[in-house]
């Protein structure tokens, strides 16, 4: 077979090489890695008992296998050329560059050259040419041999262990009929299968859904005509578009024998209506067009136009197909964590078996691990902040990680990629040891540019409503605040249909989903018809009905152990009873009027749809927290600011927060002084609420969600409140405030410049974990040009001692556990038996396992409240973090301890928010009269 060896990268071409060496020389072969390897992919010492039937057994002595892959292969003359250049060169290093020059490497006996490039065979030809200049070439050579491309494939037909290893870059034109001929066993027989599935999932994918950010008349708009690539910024602070980041890994050879320090796992943050999934279903797109855009025979209509239209997208947005054919898995981890519900022991293989299965496919798991084991594919594992419940998310991380130390120790070639919020998360993928990309709000003008992107996808055959929406885009776009809530694919989306349908713009992002909500309704009404006329006069019955269906799912999620929460179909109709009856309808009427208003809901807002059988949910999440919002902020303010009290802690239960005191900010303008002051109760009505922040760390995500932007002096109270996150222990929390200090004190408004200057100067000064906090938020800023660069300058002046950075010591020094580091500040904290016992239980659970160092310089304690979490917090520690005794005696500990203790600390810190945030609240008291008959319907 004459085989696709172009699409090899350079160093996936010096990897096939060095393992047809091996399997051409025997063991004597050592092969390098990247980097300076002196011009050697492998060297061998050639000897009668080390080579087998092949051609080399005359050689003796040390030889080079030397690889040269040509990226864009010309005419077998130009090959020829090129290749003696490079031989040349290459054979000239072992010439001594005069008499006196000892540094010139010892030159080898023997030489193979391999290369990528066609030759001609023809006496006079490339192959004589490339011959004659090893052979006269004055380093000497005894024996020497031509890989040319030709001779590869039959090297590669010869070895089927290293034609099964790259199958995925080499197999040449309609990949998936050839399997048979490149793959042996029941891999071979899976192409079919596989053929059908890329297919139907290229046609099915293309219609974008909601949640994929298209809010109406979703069948006219198509994944690859709205299609972007996402800006993320990695951990250590770089910038990259993240499809493109993940295609250009994912074309390595990612093997545990042929990676090398290439990351195969990888982890996509992102808030909601981000783009995290879309993020996956581009990728997936891509690796399918991969394997199916060469098909020798056309497929379908649907189809063939679904290839044609990915492929244009990809060009334009200037990326190119995968070179390496992955088969792209999607596990939506919901729908995974339900499953194994069901089933324990049920394996990842064994689900995506099920997959095909579902899909008429007669395949077996068994054939399915044999495939997985020996060609490339890709596993996108999708929203694991959609499994909230404790037990759920541990069984689907341990599924997820037995799969993974398999692949790595059978040397799979695999790509995994994670997409989940960021609250919450606490690299519960360590077996991956993942890359953390996460995403960035879309700038002014990617938003502007998205936005653009779907109108002309709309309304690509109504060139005058194209026309006329894009005017009114370009007139929002100069209003300040509308570019603020275009940072995420969703919002742009809600947006573009704000516009279209209301011409106008809201202020909020609560507004943005309301008016949403409230553009839908008045559309859906304005139809002819008795269902409208249903809309138009029981709105305050719909509206209920759906805020407690908000509510109820998001409760029943978190709480229930089934990750994708629904309800069944007839609790709609049975909630529109329930409501008419207390508002005392007639009740002959009642069960009519229900049926109606249930018919009008599904058929006509279609907010909820189909999920899993007859079974009920949203279509997006964030307007099921939305309703949830609504739910949550309906009746006196007193029971709503004490079920808020409840939730804001809570990473789950995060966005619905918000947007519940966006709600309360915007419709109770009356009470804004008091809603302020609620939060910042938060910081001090209870030990741990203090200790952690619970006030300035909700007061930091309602600055960054633009919450009382129309208002400077609510701005500045927040902001105040905010800042006195600097006086605790720093958090992660504390790189998000650094953002928003950045902007305030670089912004126009003095007054709120000095909130930020007095709170870092006064702190700075102050010594301890306050002038650690500080340090925390300018840690960034020392670089820059603005104002904020000046400020970081001048606390971090060496001459003022005390506050600068100590950055001569990088990561060394002695590491111990935080144990050890914690036992003098234990040992003065005079712990009674009873506290004593249940520290050393902490100990044993937690703390011996969290290594730090001994004495950390306060460069090393901002790295570790930043840094990943690199220890799993285990069952029996976060039981213990939950226990109020052990919150109190934690806190005693870290408010007692020195600054040299600090990166312990910090860490035991970060151990409690984590516990403390992943606690179910759902069901707290205050929340008892909110969704509660959602509670008794479903759960019974």
């Amino acid at each position: 077979m004459d085989y696709d060896l172009d699409r090899l990268g350079a160093m996936e071409f010096e990897h096939m090489v060095q393992a047809l060496a091996i399997a051409e020389l025997g063991i004597s072969v050592s092969t390098f890695g990247a980097g300076a390897d002196g011009g050697r992919e492998a060297t061998f010492d050639a000897g009668p008992s080390n080579h087998g039937a092949n051609d080399f057994g005359s050689w003796r002595g040390y030889g080079i296998v030397q690889a040269k892959s040509m990226r864009f292969p010309r005419e077998p003359a130009a090959n020829a050329t090129a290749l003696v250049a490079a031989i040349e060169q290459e054979l000239n290093r072992f010439l001594p560059r005069d008499v006196k020059d000892a540094e010139a490497p010892a030159p080898p006996r023997n030489y193979i050259i391999a290369t990528n490039a066609r030759l001609s065979a023809t006496p006079g030809g490339g192959i004589d040419r490339v011959s004659d200049t090893l052979r006269l070439h004055a380093v000497g050579l005894a024996g020497y041999a031509i890989w040319h491309y030709e001779h590869l494939c039959r090297l590669l037909d010869k070895h089927v262990g290293v034609r099964k290893a790259f199958a995925g870059f080499v197999t040449p034109g309609d990949v998936l009929t050839q399997l048979a001929e490149v793959l042996d066993g029941s891999a071979s027989r899976v192409g079919s299968v596989l053929k059908i599935h890329a297919a139907s999932q290229l046609s099915a994918k293309e219609a974008l859904k909601l949640e994929t950010g298209e809010i109406s008349e979703a069948n006219k708009v198509r994944l690859s005509e709205v299609a972007i690539d996402l800006p993320a910024v990695t951990t250590s602070g770089n910038d990259l578009m993240v499809v493109d980041y993940l295609l250009k890994a994912g074309d390595k050879s990612l093997r545990n024998s042929h990676r090398g320090e290439a990351p195969y796992g990888f982890v996509v943050l992102g808030g909601p209506g981000q783009g995290k999934s879309t993020v996956g279903q581009i990728l997936a797109q891509s690796y399918r067009i991969g394997l199916l855009e060469n098909s020798t025979s056309p497929l379908t209509p649907q189809v063939d136009a679904a290839i044609r239209a990915t492929k244009e997208c990809l060009a334009e947005l200037q990326l190119d197909v995968p070179r390496n054919r992955r088969w792209p898995v999607v596990v939506e981890l919901a729908a995974f964590a339900d499953a194994l519900a069901e089933n324990s022991l049920l394996t990842v293989v064994e689900y995506i078996a099920t997959q095909l299965r579902s899909q008429g496919a007669a395949v077996q798991a068994g054939a399915v691990s044999s495939w997985l084991s020996t060609w490339p594919w890709l596993l996108v594992l999708d929203g694991l902040d959609e499994v909230p419940a404790r037990t759920s998310r541990d069984a689907v991380i341990a599924a997820l990680n037995d799969l993974i130390i398999e692949s790595r120790l059978d040397n799979w070639d695999v790509m995994v990629v994670c997409t989940t919020r960021p609250q919450g998360y606490s690299d519960e993928f360590s077996e991956l040891n993942a890359r953390q990309l996460e995403l960035r709000y879309l700038s002014s003008a990617e938003g502007a540019a998205y936005g653009r992107r779907i109108i002309r996808a709309k309304y690509r055959d109504d060139p005058e409503t194209a026309r006329k929406v894009l005017r009114d885009l370009e007139a929002a776009l100069q209003q300040p605040h509308t570019t603020r809530l275009m940072r995420t694919p969703l919002q742009v989306s809600i947006m573009e249909f704000l516009l279209e349908e209301l011409a106008s713009v809201p202020d909020t992002r609560h507004e943005l989903f309301d008016g949403y909500y409230r553009a839908i309704y008045a559309r859906e009404s304005r139809k002819a018809g008795w269902l409208g006329q249903l809309l138009r006069t029981h709105s305050e019955q719909v509206d209920w009905v759906h805020e407690q269906i908000g509510f109820g799912l998001q409760r029943n999620a978190e709480l229930s152990g089934e990750a994708e929460a629904s309800l069944p179909d007839d609790a709609v109709v049975d909630l529109f009873r329930k409501r008419l009856s207390e508002q005392e309808f007639d009740q002959k009427d009642i069960d009519r009027l229900s049926a109606d208003l249930d018919r009008a809901v599904k058929q006509r807002l279609v907010l909820l749809v189909a999920r899993r059988g007859s079974n009920l949910s949203f279509e997006v999440r964030s307007l099921q927290e939305y309703m949830a919002a609504r739910a949550i902020t309906t009746g006196p303010a007193a029971r709503v600011y004490e079920r808020l009290a409840r939730l804001a802690p809570s990473a789950y239960w995060r966005n619905t927060c918000l947007l519940a005191y966006g709600r309360l900010y915007t419709t109770r303008e009356f009470e804004r002084d008091a809603l302020l002051e609620r939060i910042r109760r938060l910081d001090n009505d209870s030990t741990v609420g203090s200790f952690v922040g619970y006030g300035s760390r909700l007061a930091i995500d309602l600055l960054d969600d633009d919450f009382g932007i129309a208002v400077p002096a609510h701005r500045r109270s927040l902001l105040t409140l905010a800042m006195s996150q600097i006086g605790r222990w720093p958090g992660p929390e504390l790189k998000r405030l650094s953002g928003i200090a950045r902007s305030a004190i670089n912004g126009r408004d003095e007054r709120t410049a000095e909130i930020v200057r007095d709170n870092l100067y006064n702190a700075s000064h102050s010594g301890g974990r306050d002038r650690l906090g500080a340090l925390a938020v300018v840690h960034d800023w020392e670089r820059e040009s603005k104002i904020s660069g000046q400020v970081a300058k001048k606390l971090l002046d060496p001459f003022q001692t005390g506050t600068r950075l100590d950055r001569r010591r990088d990561a060394s020094g002695p590491v111990v556990s935080a144990s050890r580091v914690l036992q003098s500040t234990v040992r003065a904290a005079r712990f009674s038996p009873e506290e004593a016992l249940q520290w050393s239980a902490l100990e044993e659970a937690l703390l011996d396992d969290i290594t730090t160092f001994a004495s950390a310089t306060d460069s090393e304690s901002i790295q570790a409240s930043r840094r990943d979490l690199d220890w799993i917090i285990s069952d029996a520690a976060r039981r213990l973090l939950q226990s109020r005794e052990v919150q109190d005696l934690v806190i005693r500990v870290c408010n007692q301890s020195r600054g040299n203790q600090a990166a312990a600390v910090i860490l035991l810190r970060r151990a409690l928010v984590t516990v403390d945030e992943l606690v179910p609240r759902g069901l707290d008291e205050d929340l008892a009269d909110v969704g509660q008959e959602i509670a008794r319907g479903w759960n019974s």
